[in-house]
């Protein structure tokens, strides 16, 4: 029992040293670059990151030890220790990989797979390693200061993010007004000016020259909830204002379709793959007038048929398409095409796709047609040659996707579509849709709903922690809404 006390006082007596006196990050700037990107990374969740880095630095604490000691007889250990504990940051990284990959049913598992490398291969882990060994730990001051250790970098993204908020509270409290109906606006000093203010100092310039006029960027105003309406395709190719006009004045959000289910683009595609299948139908008009829309005041919205494509997947049905068990390309009851994404290639194209439509400056990208085929002679679907099962490689599309979208800087929303029966059901296997996983991967899910079915649809959306917009055919009481036309 002694030994037991003791034991376990040195393990949290080295964590706490780990977390306090030898915290990773402020004391050696180990994983720091990795941690200002997780401050301001929106789409990586904090908690999660830092329970991953923690069970990493646990874990591979006694793999370490264990590989310190083959190698401590050798006379050239010093120029191998680096090589063997990244070795067995490695096995650890890849054993966490197979526990997730196996248990299927585990909350938020896809966003743990993509977590799990970002916290193991964090220089932060091979440092604290190194510092392991070369103090010589034995194995329960190594496991204490491996936990400290990832403790530690979470308490320093903390106190990093505290601080800059009371920075940021600090400087806009001094222009903060507050109104006497309680709320508070925010008089920025450069916009004081007022008209009168500006004759005052054309007058007083003495040449009675008009002074040249300032440039001014108004961003769009945040929008709680989301009131669109779909513009069809062919006014990418009339006039984008005359569009505008004609919306509801309660209407914020437009919704525009930039590819459609056969694979036809409605604007000028650069991507190589489009052009070669003859899917580009938009001119330089369309890019035009998609730049004055997405400059207008209001959220703009553009939908992507994901991998119901007939075009491409009929140019390229051994290395894209969904295939027949003969080999040639399966065509569904209305004898179109479509992708599978298990297929490198189709994800290459859908990506590619998807990255340049957020490169033109929309606010939000809605991906319909996220699934397999549900219509048609599913059987004759050949199967025997897929590596992975329909919702893995659904997931794997979402995964490059969103690399796709973080390493092209872009900011806005992915969404995506869903029917109402998929969603009652909560997943269905003949589409790969299983909806806890959705709900998980995207910033938004909407429903093609009718009035009979809203109700029911938003009740079974409330099991999902992300935001539900219905697509409707008229606007509903309360809430967001997209009106389909």
């Amino acid at each position: 029992m002694k030994e037991v006390v003791s034991s376990s006082a040195v393990f949290f007596s080295y964590a706490l040293l780990a977390i306090f006196a030898q915290n990773a990050v402020f004391t050696r700037a180990l994983g720091v670059s990795r941690m200002v990107q997780l401050v301001g990374d929106d789409r990586t969740s904090s908690a999660l990151f830092g329970m991953m880095l923690c069970i990493t630095q646990v874990l591979v604490a006694p793999v370490a030890f264990i590989a310190g000691g083959f190698i401590a007889p050798l006379d050239n250990r010093a120029q191998l220790r680096p090589l063997v504990y990244i070795a067995s940051i490695a096995v650890v990284c890849l054993a966490e990989h197979l526990v997730l990959w196996l248990l299927r049913s585990l909350p938020r598992r896809s966003q743990l797979l993509r977590i799990v490398p970002l916290a193991a291969l964090n220089s932060g882990v091979l440092g604290t390693v190194l510092v392991e060994r070369t103090q010589s730990f034995t194995l329960g001051q190594s496991l204490g200061f491996g936990l400290g250790s990832g403790l530690g970098y979470v308490l320093a993204v903390l106190l990093v993010v505290v601080l800059l908020l009371a920075c940021g509270f600090l400087f806009a409290q001094r222009y903060m007004v507050y109104e006497a109906d309680g709320s508070v606006r925010f008089e920025l000093p450069w916009a004081k000016k007022t008209a009168q203010d500006d004759t005052a100092d054309n007058s007083d310039s003495g040449d009675g020259e008009k002074q040249d006029d300032l440039e001014i960027t108004v961003q769009k105003p945040v929008i709680k909830d989301t009131y669109a309406v779909e513009l069809g395709a062919d006014a990418l190719g009339s006039d984008w204002q005359a569009a505008l006009d004609g919306l509801d004045k309660d209407v914020n959000a437009v919704a525009v379709e930039l590819k459609d289910a056969s694979g036809k683009l409605y604007y000028n595609s650069k991507v190589q793959g489009a052009i070669d299948c003859g899917a580009v139908s938009g001119g330089s008009a369309s890019r035009s007038a998609i730049a004055l829309l997405v400059d207008s005041d209001y959220y703009t919205i553009g939908r992507i048929s994901t991998l119901h494509d007939s075009l491409y997947a009929y140019k390229h049905m051994t290395d894209a398409a969904v295939c027949q068990l003969t080999g040639f390309v399966w065509y569904d009851t209305n004898s179109t095409h479509w992708l599978a994404p298990e297929k490198q290639a189709a994800r290459q194209y859908v990506t590619d796709l998807v990255t340049e439509c957020a490169q033109m400056g929309f606010d939000e990208l809605l991906l319909d047609d996220f699934h397999y085929p549900r219509e048609g002679r599913l059987s004759r679907i050949k199967t025997d040659e897929r590596t992975m099962t329909q919702q893995e490689a659904l997931m794997l599309l979402s995964d490059d996707l969103h690399a796709a979208l973080e390493q092209a800087g872009y900011k806005g929303k992915l969404s995506v579509s869903v029917d109402a029966d998929i969603v009652l059901a909560g997943s269905e296997e003949k589409s790969g849709i299983v909806m806890s996983e959705l709900a998980e991967t995207f910033d938004r899910v909407y429903v093609k709903v009718t009035a009979e079915q809203l109700e029911s649809v938003t009740e079974a959306m409330k099991a999902y922690d992300v935001e539900f917009v219905p697509i409707v055919g008229e606007a509903t009481d309360s809430g967001s809404y997209l009106i389909e036309k």
